[in-house]
């Protein structure tokens, strides 16, 4: 409760008016964003589609009889045989880079990883295709790996959750949680501007008849960035009455 104590009111109508304010935290701002469930994947997964918002369209790599790319019930799917067969994808950001503050993110789930010369993964690169930070699994290994060097990740078949933060000039943060797991953070610098997205499958798979168990999936793609706060105005109104010959001040 408030009150405004020593208020003079004149014989008649009084309108006296309240003003305030209050400050707002900012929010975040959806930059891009796209899944597997979009309707342009109804027909599959092909170069070209561009579901979603603020993306450019992909761009499928593929070997035909030996990769290829499909939609699945955990997302985007890719899969290889092995002798240096490989699978990939790659979606451009429908603006310049990613810019200090914003956040990409990216879900991805591997099945079992071929052990002689499999790899899977997931990268952010230049325009010219190089790359700038990555995330994969090698086959034969026991934990994930970052652009800095082996993580304590072991491998999972649940997925990753990846939020990867441009934190300055040439440098950055990133998130790795395993689904279900703790999440672990990662920090470091790149050289050059973010321009892409790539996914692979490289030589997951060899003539056993399992390879559907090596299947590997993305989904979930999005770009955030904080909003401004600020602040916030209200104003209200009462009128008060006083009558003739109704006494002193009250």
């Amino acid at each position: 409760p408030w009150s405004l104590p020593g208020l003079a009111l004149g014989v008649g109508g009084n309108e006296i008016v309240v003003s305030g304010s209050n400050t707002v935290a900012g929010g975040t701002a959806t930059n891009a964003v796209d899944s597997s469930a979009d309707a342009a994947y109804s027909g599959g997964w092909n170069s070209g589609n561009n579901g979603g918002t603020g993306f450019l369209g992909w761009t499928l790599n593929a070997e035909a009889g030996s990769s290829g790319h499909f939609v699945g019930p955990s997302g985007w799917g890719m899969w290889s045989h092995e002798s240096n067969h490989l699978a990939e994808a790659i979606r451009p950001f429908g603006f310049t880079n990613l810019a200090v503050g914003q956040t990409f993110r990216v879900r991805m789930q591997n099945g079992w990883i071929w052990e002689s010369g499999g790899s899977v993964g997931v990268a952010l690169r230049d325009g010219g295709g190089a790359t700038l930070w990555q995330l994969y699994f090698n086959g034969g290994s026991a934990t994930y790996n970052v652009s800095t060097g082996a993580t304590d990740i072991a491998w999972t078949s649940n997925g990753l959750d990846v939020a990867f933060t441009v934190t300055g000039a040439g440098a950055y943060s990133v998130d790795v949680t395993p689904v279900g797991g703790s999440t672990r953070t990662y920090a470091g610098t790149f050289t050059g501007e973010i321009a892409d997205f790539r996914a692979w499958s490289y030589s997951n798979g060899t003539g056993d008849g399992l390879n559907s168990n090596r299947d590997f999936f993305i989904n979930n793609l999005k770009v955030t960035a904080p909003s401004a706060g600020g602040a916030e105005f209200h104003s209200d109104f009462v009128i008060v009455t006083r009558q003739a010959g109704s006494g002193g001040e009250p």
